[in-house]
């Protein structure tokens, strides 16, 4: 049995490899029902064009990797900023607000933007070893949590209050689990959920700028160092910060037999280390988890994810606080 879920374990680092070397055309659909995305993605060509001129660029060799959201993203060298960049065209200015936050801190370093384009000049991480691949080679998660602890650190070195009118509210992008007639999500999980939010969002909990979706593989090896991207630019807790990261990566987990042995370290862990409630963090994950679940089936992805995050859910519930 542990001789099997050791090739498993080995056909998905090959698999997660594969994924992420991958490269396709310039050919992207972008799926939001959002008018203004829409927009982008009829003028992505005219985009891709204007910004190449604009910040000088060469080789443009687009990447994929898989996601819930889709955007353009591309390596190529930048003759303006003489170095590799990536350039990435979203779905909104949220990313940018945020790397101009943190400027660097535990972050990728945000060379330069366009508001009008949706788009972003990044550095360059030519590693491309993200902390799953680190955890799929390592086998050892207490080396991961550290890593992702480094991370939070620095990120959130200084933590601020802020003004939330300039950014987007966790507990608003979180109503998703009221606010829609879901059929593939267990009845008594999302309502075990949506009691959970109720009681997690108080109107005395300090609220701050998250990196909002701080999973393992939206973390890179850089160097000696792991660094954060992708921010979606969320405020709320900062517990919500490390629930990202607890549940992650869901596919890697369930290969493990001893999957909530290992959850339970990174609960442990991760609120003895970070001094988070322990109670809090896990209910914030388990909500996490039904929300991801409820964004894939509004978007119609894959049912595999959603099985993924559904049994993950149900052995965050068993956890001891």
């Amino acid at each position: 049995m542990k001789f099997l879920t050791h090739i498993r374990m080995m056909l998905l680092c090959l698999h997660i490899v594969m994924i992420q070397s991958h490269e396709h055309s310039n050919t992207i659909v972008f799926d939001t029902p959002d008018s203004s995305c829409h927009k982008l993605s009829i003028g992505l060509e005219n985009s891709i064009t204007y910004l190449t001129k604009k910040w000088q660029l060469h080789g443009l060799a687009p990447i994929s990797y898989p996601s819930v959201f889709n955007n353009y993203i591309a390596h190529a060298y930048s003759e303006l900023y003489q170095q590799d960049i990536i350039i990435k065209i979203g779905q909104s200015n949220d990313e940018c607000k945020a790397l101009e936050y943190f400027q660097g801190n535990g972050m990728v370093e945000l060379l330069d933007y366009d508001l009008e384009h949706f788009a972003l000049l990044l550095q360059y991480i030519p590693s491309n070893i993200t902390l799953a691949d680190y955890l799929c080679i390592t086998q050892d998660d207490n080396l991961a949590i550290s890593a992702f602890v480094d991370v939070f650190k620095r990120i959130h070195a200084s933590p601020k209050h802020l003004t939330v009118a300039h950014y987007v509210k966790l507990e608003d992008e979180l109503f998703l689990l009221h606010s829609y007639n879901f059929t593939k999500i267990p009845a008594h999980l999302l309502q075990k959920a949506c009691n959970l939010y109720g009681q997690l969002f108080r109107s005395d909990t300090p609220e701050y700028l998250l990196h909002g979706d701080l999973h393992c593989r939206n973390i890179l090896q850089n160097d000696n160092e792991f660094i954060a991207i992708d921010p979606w630019a969320s405020v709320g807790p900062l517990t919500y910060e490390a629930a990202s990261f607890l549940t992650s990566p869901t596919d890697f987990l369930l290969l493990h037999d001893t999957i909530q042995d290992i959850l339970q370290n990174r609960l442990n862990r991760l609120s003895d280390e970070l001094q988070l409630d322990k109670q809090q963090l896990r209910d914030f994950s388990f909500i996490r988890l039904i929300y991801l679940a409820c964004i894939c089936e509004t978007k119609n992805r894959n049912d595999d994810w959603i099985e993924q995050f559904i049994q993950v859910a149900q052995v965050v519930n068993r956890l001891n606080i």
